[in-house]
């Protein structure tokens, strides 16, 4: 069961509807979920009120601290808005509602930024599939852009590598095949807007980005280490669907696009799948445009 699923599903109710875009999107702001189900942040609110009167069905993290990091927050907020995340008491609705045992684990909050940014891009994009629809009835324009868009977790991404992967496996031992699985990508989200698939990475600065005059230090977990990742994951099945990456950071974007541009040059340009750099909202050129992948360049 994919997010729109839940989001168009037509008998849950709008309390197990909120925790299943909560469970989809793993942390998530009180007006993200709002806008991803069509409701009111005041009507989010009421029903995470009511929910955990039940228990403890839905956390809140809190911003603690002003920072670099928190570049992709909206100016309103002084610090970074609320962040809600599933409770230990949702797991058995959950698994009611997708119909199979779900993995729990607690967020400890660590990754506000990074999911408040991964979000926002399905929330720009979905509204503006929404405006696209020029409908006097936005809850038909609703229905309609959901038809056409799909978001994919990182757990769901991995899924769809490793089943891309399997046919690849099947003479590897069994730890061989544990040892490959452990290297493949698992990209932050899957989108596709019209049948047409993108990788999507949100990079909040926490990994280190070498610049083009240093050596490689492949004992670091670093963004080059990522992009490698991507070819060692995308090559051998074929896989040429675009990865976008977007960063707050215009400077750090460009840092990104320049390493990639080395990364390209020696790989042979069949093997390579194509890479976009932005910052927030520019991904919305390649993402909403069928001819925009033709222009943009690394």
């Amino acid at each position: 069961m994919q997010l729109r699923d839940i989001v168009c599903h037509p008998y849950l109710k709008r309390e197990e509807e909120l925790l299943g875009v909560i469970y989809k999107l793993r942390m998530a702001a009180a007006e993200q979920v709002a806008d991803v189900m069509g409701i009111s942040k005041k009507y989010v609110q009421m029903l995470k009120s009511d929910l955990n009167k039940e228990g403890e069905m839905i956390l809140t993290h809190y911003q603690r601290r002003r920072g670099a990091r928190r570049l992709p927050f909206s100016k309103e907020y002084t610090l970074g808005p609320r962040m809600y995340a599933l409770g230990p008491a949702a797991k058995s609705t959950i698994e009611a509602i997708v119909g199979h045992p779900i993995y729990f684990k607690k967020h400890t909050g660590k990754q506000q930024v990074h999911y408040y940014g991964l979000n926002d891009i399905l929330v720009r994009t979905l509204k503006q599939v929404i405006e696209d629809e020029s409908r006097d009835d936005e809850l038909e324009a609703r229905v309609t852009a959901w038809e056409r868009l799909q978001w994919l977790n990182t757990q769901e991404t991995a899924i769809v590598i490793e089943q891309a992967w399997a046919p690849l496996l099947e003479k590897d031992t069994a730890k061989e095949q544990k040892e490959t699985r452990k290297d493949l990508i698992h990209p932050d989200a899957r989108l596709l807007i019209d049948g047409r698939p993108f990788w999507i990475e949100y990079d909040d600065g926490s990994e280190r980005l070498r610049s083009p005059e240093e050596e490689p230090d492949y004992s670091l977990t670093t963004i080059e280490d990522k992009m490698g990742r991507y070819l060692f994951s995308l090559t051998p099945i074929q896989n040429k669907d675009p990865v976008v990456w977007v960063t707050p950071s215009p400077i750090r974007r460009d840092n990104m696009r320049d390493l990639w541009e080395e990364i390209c040059c020696s790989q042979p340009h069949e093997d390579v799948p194509n890479m976009y750099f932005f910052t927030p909202g520019e991904e919305q050129s390649i993402l909403l445009d069928s001819q925009s992948e033709l222009s943009v360049t690394y």
